[in-house]
């Protein structure tokens, strides 16, 4: 993992981490004493703490406040806000990957200077913006001025913002209904014939065969009884968000332990990814709206 800006102080925490990996103490030193009882003593930092969240300062330092600068960080604490602090700049963009698909670099990503160069005057006809600099400028400031007056101008008028207590309020917008919208519904209700989700499963797996991706963690074939039908409970459950429990109501071969059973123990993210790849490739063969 590297950081995407200048700031490394999140590597320098992993590497902190890392280096105290074997360690059994409950703290750690984050400061070292150099030609301690001379003169020349000085105290050189070996991790800097700027980088911690106040929420988690007072559980990594046992502080209260950032002063004075501590000199001992608890170990495990400190270790659990590193990789909560990764997973939210892994989000974020601030740190990437090597070689990674999902979490690359962004900044990779972007136009180098010379093709971005060479684009502007196509994009600048397109959006209809100058691209000499004291010109853009020029025009994003009147059409700043502009919106900012006819914001004010409205402003009376508008009945989904106001003041109160001196801050300003947006109130939810009313979702509006356009004409005909109930006999819409009625007209659609009338044609469209209800469909059983659990007949819509069955029918994919009779044209597909998806359920053949799930099989137990040993690689061995399956000793349920009815495997298929176990599968495609256990899609139906979750999928819908019923839970074991709720959806054994509507399933009369099994209970709640069976629907239960077969997820954890025959289906993993891959099995799952592959069994959607075969379902959204037979999709795509047809000529259907595709998103």
């Amino acid at each position: 993992m590297r950081s995407s800006t200048q700031d490394s102080q999140l590597n320098d925490a992993i590497e902190f981490i890392q280096a105290h990996r074997n360690s059994r103490h409950e703290v750690a030193d984050v400061v070292k004493q150099e030609h301690p009882g001379t003169p020349q003593a000085t105290q050189v930092s070996l991790l800097e703490l700027d980088w911690i969240p106040p929420k988690w300062w007072h559980l990594v330092t046992g502080q209260p406040h950032r002063s004075p600068a501590p000199t001992q960080v608890y170990r495990r604490h400190l270790e659990v806000c590193v990789f909560s602090q990764i997973l939210s700049e892994l989000k974020s963009g601030d740190l990437y990957v090597a070689g990674s698909h999902d979490f690359a670099n962004y900044y990779d990503q972007l136009l180098d200077g010379p093709t971005d160069r060479a684009k502007l005057p196509d994009y600048s006809l397109q959006v209809n913006r100058p691209t000499e600099t004291s010109a853009f400028l020029a025009h994003t400031r009147q059409w700043l001025a502009t919106q900012a007056a006819q914001t004010d101008q409205h402003f009376p008028a508008n009945t989904h913002v106001d003041f109160q207590r001196n801050r300003l309020v947006i109130h939810r917008t009313k979702r509006l209904k356009p004409k005909g919208l109930a006999q819409l519904k009625s007209l659609i209700e009338q044609r469209l014939p209800p469909v059983n989700l659990l007949d819509t499963l069955i029918d994919t797996e009779l044209w597909l065969n998806w359920t053949r991706f799930f099989k137990p963690k040993s690689g061995h074939d399956p000793k349920l009884d009815q495997p298929v039908a176990r599968y495609l409970s256990s899609p139906f459950c979750y999928g819908c968000n019923l839970g074991p429990t709720q959806a054994a109501r509507s399933l009369l071969d099994f209970d709640r332990h069976q629907v239960a059973d077969a997820h954890p123990h025959h289906m993993d993210v891959d099995q799952l990814q592959r069994a959607n790849e075969r379902i959204i490739n037979a999709f795509n063969q047809f000529a259907l709206p595709q998103h």
